[in-house]
């Protein structure tokens, strides 16, 4: 009997869907797997790169003038293969590592402990320098990995950037002040943009101001105010909102030549809200009549995130203030966002509160000079939530060759919780700047607990070598004005002087606690 061949032998549709879903669901399972191993493979290459840069570093330091290599020839000085200065996960050809500008050309006797002297690490700084957290990529898993001065090589958590994490403390630029004759030309204006910090009706605003200095062969001028809201531009260029005219620094700086200047004014503003504040002399001889706001000469962003920008106007544009130097006063390098300039302004509101930068002056000849036995810091009670440090900010210049500058943070009551090196000699410059120290894991305030941070420099010689800052203060002023950025008037400078700490609730320390 003949018995017909089944038709055909393949699979049925059902089949191969079934066989199709079964692979995709094996590639999404193996592909991260492969992909998580080449990782690893790239890992082990970048340890191994920065491991040789470090061991590269340390030879040349040795066997030269014990000395570590300077930022502008590091990558040349040590010669080693252009491979192993290159990240395989960063990719590309060109150098994918940053070296410490807060170790550069460091005696080796002044170095902080090798073990946890970050020396190289995963960069996305294009000079091939770091000197702040946000110098280093996290390329590796959210990860990068750095070098150390003991030579080894190891993985490092970046900070924090959560959306709870918050930066307070009295970080005004305390790096002296400067005035200038802008508004001595006819035609130009100066601005200041600020972020308002609550939702209301503002009745008062309060710029520090400088009439004295020989400004002017007649009187101070005659200033116009125009606040206005945030446009489409970084600088002035939305609708204005309200204005305060013919104001005479005479009468509105209460007698005192160097300081506050007052105009009212009545305006509503919205929270988190970036308003303009656009100043104008309208005398009629501004050349012989004029004053100026007095800024805040800095490199850094004020602690509210946006406000007190400064932008000057002429020849039909603004441009950010941006240095003390009048060479780089437009500097293009520098963004808005950073401006080099900062104009202390307080805001006075209808229901009473008093908001914005708590300083009429920002130096004072006696401020802080870390060399020695000399301790300064800021006494900090707490009145906020509980909360976890990641990290601590200080303004600090210096002056000649100083060592190494440290900081300690205390408990009042209960002994010291955290300490460890914040800036190198290297770091710091004429003109005081931001540095930053990362504090160890489970640093916290407590709501209600008093605290003592202070800097020292013990291997600091004397005035002429060592680390400095400015003060900033408000002297006989009213008390509102300190605290701007803190929340109350009992956290102030302190400083240790015949075998006790003592207080001096006119001044502040400029620091930030992230």
């Amino acid at each position: 009997m003949l018995h017909g061949n089944k038709a055909g032998g393949g699979f049925t549709l059902v089949e191969l869907l079934v066989v199709m879903a079964i692979l995709a669901v094996l590639t999404a399972i193996i592909f991260p797997v492969f992909t998580q191993a080449r990782e690893k493979s790239r890992q082990a290459v970048c340890l191994n790169n920065q491991r040789q840069l470090a061991l590269a570093i340390i030879m040349w330091t040795q066997d030269g003038n014990e000395c570590l290599p300077e930022v502008e020839n590091v990558w040349e000085a040590i010669d080693v293969a252009p491979k192993t200065l290159v990240c395989p996960t960063a990719g590309g050809t060109g150098n994918s590592y940053v070296y410490s500008g807060l170790l550069a050309d460091l005696p080796l006797g002044k170095a902080p402990q090798p073990s946890s002297a970050m020396l190289t690490a995963d960069g996305r700084n294009r000079d091939g320098i770091f000197l702040v957290e946000q110098d280093f990529d996290p390329r590796h898993q959210r990860r990068y990995i750095a070098s150390y001065l003991d030579g080894h090589a190891a993985f490092a958590e970046p900070a924090s950037s959560s959306a709870t994490e918050r930066e307070l403390g009295q970080t005004v630029e305390g790096c002296g002040s400067a005035n200038f004759n802008w508004l001595q030309y006819a035609g130009r204006k100066f601005a200041i943009a600020f972020r308002s910090p609550k939702t209301g009706t503002v009745t008062q605003i309060t710029l520090q101001w400088k009439k004295s200095g020989g400004y002017g062969a007649g009187t101070y001028g005659r200033y116009s105010f125009a606040l206005q809201t945030n446009g489409a531009g970084d600088f002035p260029s939305g609708t204005a909102i309200a204005s305060a005219t013919d104001v005479d620094p005479v009468v509105a700086m209460d007698g005192w030549n160097d300081g506050a200047l007052h105009f009212d004014i009545s305006a509503s503003l919205v929270e988190d809200q970036i308003y303009h504040l656009v100043i104008a002399n309208t005398d009629l001889n501004p050349a012989a009549n004029w004053s100026s706001p007095n800024t805040l000469m800095t490199r850094v962003q004020p602690w509210d995130g946006a406000g007190n920008r400064g932008a000057a106007y002429a020849d039909g544009k603004w441009t950010p203030w941006s240095s003390r130097d009048p060479a780089q006063l437009f500097n293009p390098a520098r963004s808005n966002s950073v401006s080099g300039s900062h104009v202390p302004t307080m805001l006075t509101w209808a229901d009473g509160a008093i908001t914005g930068d708590p300083y009429y002056s920002a130096a004072i000849e006696s401020g802080a000079y870390f060399y020695g036995i000399k301790k300064y810091g800021e006494f900090i009670h707490w009145d906020q939530p509980d909360a976890t440090l990641g990290r601590i900010g200080f303004s600090v210049g210096k002056r000649g060759n100083p060592g190494t500058l440290d900081y300690h943070l205390e408990k009042i009551g209960g002994g010291e919780i955290a300490a460890g090196l914040i800036a190198t000699a290297n770091q710091a410059a004429a003109m005081p700047a931001w540095v930053y120290a990362t504090l160890p894991p489970g640093v916290k305030l407590e709501t209600g607990a008093s605290y003592r941070l202070w800097f020292a420099s013990t291997n600091s010689s004397d005035r002429n070598n060592c680390f400095f800052q400015y003060v900033p203060y408000g002297e006989n002023r009213p008390p509102e004005w300190l605290e701007g950025g803190w929340g109350g008037t009992a956290s102030c400078y302190t400083y240790f002087e015949a075998g006790a700490w003592k207080l001096w609730p006119a001044a502040d320390l400029s620091f930030s606690l992230q």
